[in-house]
């Protein structure tokens, strides 16, 4: 894709793609759009980038997005520029930062003049993203709604009022939403989930929708079981006692990598190998409750093999308006 430019200044100049949902889907009255993110804080970009020879000076390129910040507006944030000299190339690599629960909207490129303002054109051969997400959903320090937005919501109430970020009720059979996609491979997620008289809650990952998916679940009375679903038939993969007590928050931890998924709640391990044919290798994230309600306060999502902090320290300030 060719980019040209007329009178770039030092005042930057951005082409971007959209990655999530817009500012403008609020005014959709009779249908709401749900959608997840394409692009998350840890997920590393690359952009390769050719200055045309005909250039007449150098021009300072960089990556930029887009990210929803106080009260649902746009706020940049870039990556480091490079100068390029007529006809020079470079691959832009950037560590996407934490957002502070705020979700990308849009990503792309930023242009600068490295003196007097500039005619010219730069061509962006790809831009691209990969690598295990590693973010903290969770209720920003900023006010705004997109962040609730970014789940795909199938359960009967996912509250807006709660003093929980997350707290979702179903009230027959079972509900979930949904964050992330067919991107995610392998990965950990982790939360302090909190059940509400529920017949069972807890974790989905590698979610591909409503009847396919992994589960960590917290059964009434007293069992934890890791669950496969596809398209209808539930499956258990391994189960154990655990006594579980109602509005009491329990450290959940799920990882997979692989055809290994292993989860720990409340200190109670369980590990599993997926080698059927219905083995499951990707898709993205889920709370799941079935005849009540559950809540947390974050849901974290790291690379597998590490370990997702929890701590009111590891938060982030957010996105200043």
């Amino acid at each position: 894709m060719q980019v040209r430019y007329a009178g770039l200044l030092d005042e930057p100049a951005a082409v971007l793609t959209p990655t999530f949902a817009p500012p403008e889907v609020t005014r959709m009255r009779t249908y709401e759009l749900m959608a997840t993110p394409l692009v998350y804080a840890g997920e590393t970009v690359r952009a390769r980038v050719v200055a045309d020879h005909s250039n007449a000076a150098p021009v300072r390129v960089g990556p930029r997005a887009l990210v929803y910040g106080a009260n649902d507006c746009l706020l940049p944030i870039d990556g480091e520029p490079v100068a390029l000299s007529p006809g020079a190339e470079t691959v832009l690599t950037w560590r996407l930062p934490d957002t502070g629960g705020q979700p990308i909207q849009s990503l792309g490129l930023v242009l600068r003049s490295s003196g007097a303002a500039a005619d010219g054109a730069v061509m962006l051969d790809y831009l691209r993203w990969d690598g295990a997400p590693d973010v903290r959903l969770r209720r920003p320090d900023v006010p705004g709604e997109f962040w609730r937005r970014a789940w795909v919501n199938a359960v009967e109430v996912f509250s807006t009022t709660s003093p929980q970020a997350f707290r979702v009720s179903q009230d027959s059979g079972e509900g979930m939403i949904i964050h992330g996609g067919r991107q995610w491979t392998d990965y950990r997620v982790g939360t302090a989930l909190t059940v509400h008289l529920a017949e069972h809650a807890g974790i989905g990952v590698r979610v591909q929708g409503l009847r396919r998916y992994y589960a960590v679940l917290l059964m009434a009375p007293g069992l934890v079981r890791l669950v496969r679903a596809f398209d209808g038939v539930v499956t258990t993969l391994a189960e154990a006692r655990l006594e579980l007590s109602m509005e009491t928050p329990y450290d959940v931890a799920v990882e997979v990598s692989g055809r290994e998924i292993e989860t720990r709640v409340a200190g109670v391990a369980l590990k599993a190998r997926d080698e059927s044919p219905f083995a499951l290798d990707n898709g993205g994230v889920a709370l799941i409750v079935r005849g009540g309600a559950c809540s947390c306060d974050e849901v974290v999502v790291a690379p597998p093999h590490s370990v997702p902090d929890l701590s009111d320290k590891a938060r982030s300030t957010g996105l200043a308006a």
